[in-house]
């Protein structure tokens, strides 16, 4: 599983701007994916929920000075995760199906509330602002649940 690591949305420096495009998997879709189309690393993900505040940053795709050597605090998203893998975490780690849950007690866990309140320090750019001079999104029209093939 990728490791993915919410991050205040406070972008100082982002060069190689030439290769990052943003994707939306389907029309309608809420998650701007940023890419970078040389080497289709994912970088980042945009989310309505995430407020403008923080975004989804996938450690060890690109260089960055971004701190990734924390420790997992919860695993989300998990519903689609296949039932016949094994799934392979560190002890004592919170699994959410979804983040759309009602119960969304993981959301008290210490580690996610410091994430979750730590403000941009506004000195750079918002992940948002990144995906807008990147320009309009490609949409991939893939359907919900589909398998990649």
């Amino acid at each position: 599983m990728q490791k993915a690591i919410y991050v205040p949305s406070d972008i100082l420096n982002a060069s190689g701007k030439e290769y990052m495009k943003p994707f939306l998997l389907r029309e309608g879709g809420q998650s701007t994916r940023v890419y970078c189309v040389s080497c289709y690393s994912l970088l980042g993900v945009n989310f309505p929920a995430y407020n403008d505040q923080r975004f989804m940053f996938i450690g060890g795709h690109c260089l960055t000075d971004i701190d990734t050597s924390m420790d997992p605090a919860v695993a989300i998203n998990m519903v689609d995760f296949p039932k016949d893998k094994e799934l392979n975490l560190p002890d004592g780690i919170t699994i959410v199906n979804s983040i759309h849950d009602s119960d969304r007690s993981w959301t008290q866990i210490s580690d996610v509330k410091i994430i979750r309140e730590t403000a941009p320090s506004n000195k750079g750019i918002r992940f948002s602002e990144l995906i807008k001079e990147l320009g309009s999104p490609t949409i991939l029209g893939f359907e919900p649940g589909a398998t990649p093939t």
